[in-house]
């Protein structure tokens, strides 16, 4: 049976109690998207291609890598282009079925939103799930315009976030 629990990658972590919050490569987090975000399509792989800044998070629980979120500057679809690095995008984020419900999820975008504002972003966005809408919206989000499809995937909707107020 393969580990899931391999945090070899991490560089640097921001946590507290027993839940972990680290930056880690790409390739740290990719079996975890691949079997939580498409778990039919198994030679599937996380096709991530910044143009400017990003990062990484992992979240690890008792060692175990058990959920994780990427982000990178990407202007949004919804509004105009800003003529700097500000508008930054949440791309694959996900977390192991036996931790979710946990508040891991709200964790990373917790750090996550942390982070983007360090590095001066202002807004976040994302296409989320429509299936966890009341996640994203739990933590801030707000949906913009209408649900579309994303195949094979389903449902979708822009979801975008101020953190610079």
């Amino acid at each position: 049976m393969h580990n899931h629990c391999n945090h070899t990658h991490a560089r640097q972590y921001v946590g507290s109690g027993g839940l972990e919050i680290r930056i880690i490569s790409s390739p740290a987090g990719d079996d975890l998207r691949r079997r939580v975000l498409r778990p039919t399509e198994p030679l599937w792989h996380f096709s991530f291609s910044p143009a400017d800044d990003y990062f990484h998070l992992g979240a690890f629980q008792s060692a175990c890598l058990a959920g994780v979120a990427s982000f990178l500057v990407e202007p949004c679809p919804s509004i105009e282009p800003p003529d700097d690095n500000s508008t930054w995008r949440l791309r694959g984020m996900a977390t192991e079925p036996q931790f979710q419900g946990r508040g891991i999820g709200a964790a990373l975008l917790k750090t996550g939103f942390s982070e983007v504002r360090t590095r001066g972003g202002r807004l976040i966005w994302c296409f989320g799930r429509t299936s966890v809408e009341g996640f994203y919206q739990r933590n801030g989000f707000r949906a913009v315009g209408q649900p579309f499809d994303i195949p094979p995937t389903g449902p979708h909707r822009l979801f975008t976030m101020r953190v610079d107020t």
